[in-house]
This record gives C-alpha cells, sequence and structure tokens, in this order.
C-alpha cells in the first residue's frame, strides 16, 4: 500500500470493500495500528468513503456501533 491508494486496482473494488468491513473490527478491539502506517491511512481512507457511508445508509453494510 506504499504506493497505492487502493489494494488491488486504482480505484475502489471488492478487494476494498471487504477488507475494509472485516477490519472495522480493529477499532471495537482497539487495535493499535500506528506500527502499520500504509495500511492505517488506506483504512482511514476506506472508512470515510462514499461508496462505503452509501452501502451502510441503504443497510448493505454495518460499520457503525
Amino acid at each position: 500500500l506504499k504506493d497505492k491508494k487502493f489494494l488491488v486496482a486504482e480505484k475502489f473494488t471488492l478487494a476494498d470493500l471487504h477488507l475494509s468491513s472485516y477490519m472495522h473490527i480493529h477499532s471495537t478491539l482497539h487495535t493499535e495500528l500506528s506500527n502499520y502506517h500504509f495500511f492505517k491511512r488506506w483504512y482511514l481512507t476506506m472508512m470515510q468513503s462514499n461508496t462505503l457511508t452509501a452501502l451502510e445508509k441503504k443497510k448493505l453494510l454495518v460499520l457503525s456501533h
């Protein structure tokens, strides 16, 4: 993720959706991401994604506690 904005392509893909929704549990477990700078940047970008927000509003994805 050093030189990439998304996991496998130059745009948001199913891979980003899958991993970001799965990794959302880290906030519940209070996992520290400071040692994983590029992953943390990617994750924070995903959590601010309009795509994820839209899916959550349609109740197709649950990210809120």
